[in-house]
């Protein structure tokens, strides 16, 4: 029962917000008592502690599992874009600005680890890119970083005008940015050709 009120909190609060799901709206949508839910996994903040821990291990797997199937690196780039989006869902918020606003603790703690795991990733898939011949030469931990912020600040509506994009739509746009970038006329070439299927 912990496990399903950990993988029910995970879809309501992406798809909803950290700060919009109340206990007794988890407690209503599994037809379980709240005091169940407190008895299993604690306050809600403990709740949104585990839930952050799980989203980032299921990223975590997801991408090392990408990262060996041996794709090339625009694939691979696109196939990691897929995984992000798979989350994205149809939220009406967003989780990570919610998680920063409200939970800042447990935002904070797990912020290293996530950049962690984004930095790894895009770093080998630039190193591959590049002895591909798929990606220029470029300054890799430059470009890892700008990846990075790009990703982390893509939902602030202080910098852009992100009312008119879904989260979805905004990810793909920033990743298509990448790509462009950074790719190779071979590698435009591999990218168009991906994007036409």
């Amino acid at each position: 029962m912990r496990n399903q009120i950990i993988r029910k909190a995970t879809e309501m609060f992406l798809e909803l917000g950290f700060k919009s799901v109340t206990m007794d709206d988890l407690a209503h949508e599994l037809s379980v008592s709240k005091k169940t839910i407190y008895d299993l996994v604690g306050k809600k903040s403990t709740l949104v502690e585990l839930v952050v821990q799980s989203v980032i291990a299921e990223i975590d797997v997801e991408m090392s599992d990408v990262s060996s199937q041996e794709f090339d690196a625009i694939t691979e780039m696109f196939a990691f874009r897929d995984i992000v989006v798979k989350r994205l869902r149809n939220q009406k918020a967003s989780p990570q600005f919610q998680l920063k606003k409200y939970y800042p603790k447990i935002y904070d703690k797990y912020r290293g680890k996530q950049i962690d795991i984004m930095s790894q990733n895009i770093k080998n898939n630039i190193l591959k890119g590049v002895k591909e011949a798929h990606y220029d030469d470029l300054s890799i931990d430059f470009v890892v970083n700008l990846y990075i912020v790009g990703l982390l600040d893509i939902k602030n509506d202080e910098l852009l005008n992100v009312e008119q994009y879904t989260q979805k739509q905004l990810y793909h746009e920033f990743v298509l940015y990448h790509l462009r970038s950074v790719t190779t006329q071979k590698g435009q070439w591999k990218m168009n050709e991906i994007l036409k299927t």
